[in-house]
């Protein structure tokens, strides 16, 4: 009776383990979630597949490259050595978008912090 009850609780543990191991892995940790409080949006920076930018009645819109199966294309290697997916403007115009300067553009919007909470 105690060898079952034991294998009952070694089961157990070996669930929560597994659960923590396998789940909780790709969260973010508390630090991480404290840094993100303050930022007026979360968003991933290398999931965005476009981005549109109106100023007035000029609008210019940037796609990512990807291929028929929706994945980004080849990486092409800035001047410091980092991996970056080619952009192209499809709108005014078809052209070559700069990757290095759409990334840091997307990485200025991801690091916009909020100032205060506007309540009702």
């Amino acid at each position: 009776m105690r060898s079952r009850g034991l294998l009952v609780l070694a089961g157990l543990v070996l669930a929560v383990g597994a659960f923590i191991a396998f789940v909780e892995r790709d969260l973010p940790t508390t630090d991480e979630l404290a840094e993100r409080a303050d930022l007026l949006i979360d968003i991933d920076v290398d999931r965005v597949e476009k981005l549109v930018v109106s100023h007035g009645e000029e609008t210019v819109t940037l796609e990512r490259e990807l291929t028929d199966e929706g994945e980004p294309s080849e990486s092409e290697i800035l001047g410091f050595g980092k991996p970056s997916v080619p952009w192209r403007m499809t709108a005014p115009l078809e052209a070559k978008a700069d990757a290095g300067a759409v990334d840091a553009v997307l990485a200025q919007i991801a690091e916009v912090e909020k100032v205060r909470v506007l309540e009702d």
